[in-house]
């Protein structure tokens, strides 16, 4: 299935403003493309943490409360007042929709400390229409065969999305202004044990893959070892960071704690 959109309209003033976007969807990937997300906030007030969301919803989205079923989505850095993110791009896993026909919404949504709430969003015109794939079984008992048009429906399970989880539990899935490829490659296998491989250096001993203080995740950062949670917020919330050494102005952040843990960071 190969499906894409454009909307190069800009949306109605509010807190932020998606403007120029548009997907493409390949199979069970999709490809988010935004030219630029606005905060339009005042100079001192720092967003909280957002997601990008992308859904299909029974009609077109009017604003306030909805129903549907959360086709791909991905976090994004905290963004300060009257300040924009440029060029946004990422391809995520796609979770089709059941059969039937739907409306395509992309959504910004910021977490007020007890849910995600909706600060702006783009409706798509096109009707985007899934077709059911009948279902066909064989009675060993009398040789019957039966075909079954009918579709289980998904949609309940959305209504524990992601409401349900913390910023620092969503697992961002591409970093910011990740190469926008529509023919990308699929996900790679995961190794036979089930676990993900790690280099390793010839005395035999695993080498731990250091940690983008640039392009991770809130979560990413918290997980460093040795790394207290409040000065990985300060690394987030004040990046770009142009060397290593910047790290020392932040408050918490010394001399011995960079060492410690400069082997397990980078740009």
């Amino acid at each position: 299935m190969n499906v894409s959109h454009l909307c190069n309209t800009e949306s109605p003033v509010s807190d932020f403003s998606i403007q120029g976007s548009g997907y493409c969807i390949q199979e069970d990937r999709v490809t988010l493309s935004i030219e630029q997300l606005l905060s339009n906030r005042s100079a001192d007030n720092i967003s909280g943490s957002l997601m990008l969301e992308l859904w299909a919803l029974p009609t077109q989205y009017l604003g306030g409360g909805f129903g549907g079923e959360l086709l791909a989505y991905t976090s994004i850095a905290p963004l300060s007042g009257q300040c924009y993110l440029p060029n946004l791009c990422f391809n995520l896993p796609f979770t089709s929709p059941t059969p039937g026909q739907w409306y395509i919404t992309l959504m910004v949504r910021e977490w007020d400390g007890s849910q995600y709430i909706t600060r702006d969003y783009v409706n798509y015109e096109n009707p985007f229409c899934v077709e059911a794939k009948p279902v066909v079984s064989r009675s060993t008992s009398d040789n019957v065969i039966s075909v079954d048009f009918g579709h289980v429906d998904h949609s309940a399970n959305n209504q524990n999305r992601l409401d349900s989880l913390a910023p620092s539990q969503v697992v961002k899935d591409s970093p910011l202004n990740h190469e926008c490829d529509a023919e990308s490659a699929p996900p790679k296998k995961a190794a036979k044990s089930g676990k993900r491989a790690s280099k390793v250096n010839p005395s035999g001993k695993a080498i731990a893959k250091k940690v983008s203080i640039n392009k991770a995740s809130l979560s990413e950062l918290e997980a460093i070892k040795g790394l207290p949670v409040k000065v990985a917020k300060l690394i987030f919330q004040t990046r770009p960071h142009k060397k290593i050494d910047e790290l020392l102005a932040l408050k918490g952040m010394g001399p011995k704690l960079l060492k410690k843990i400069e082997h397990l960071i980078k740009l």
